[in-house]
């Protein structure tokens, strides 16, 4: 029995292995999504992105705990990806 493809697709992806995930480039489609920020393959933060500047280089990112909103702003090494809730 193989097992390879069960074992990688419980491991959640990394910035470098876009295989189980596309990161949005067009942050200005953002607003009202919930969102996972990762930096060079790390979460960086998680929340609800409040607002978006016009040009789409900053994002405000409102989440529970002692830091309720947070500016993010959008460099090559930083990738966002949508979290799709269920209804």
């Amino acid at each position: 029995m193989d097992t390879t493809s069960r074992s990688h697709s419980q491991h959640a992806p990394t910035t470098g292995d876009f295989t189980m995930w596309q990161p949005e480039d067009d942050w200005t489609l953002l607003v009202g999504q919930n969102i996972e920020i990762y930096e060079q393959g790390k979460i960086l933060d998680k929340g609800h992105v409040e607002d978006v500047t016009t040009n789409g280089h900053v994002l405000w990112l409102t989440m529970e705990g002692p830091q309720h909103r947070r500016l993010i702003e959008k460099t090559p090494t930083r990738h966002v990806k949508v979290l799709h809730t269920r209804a």
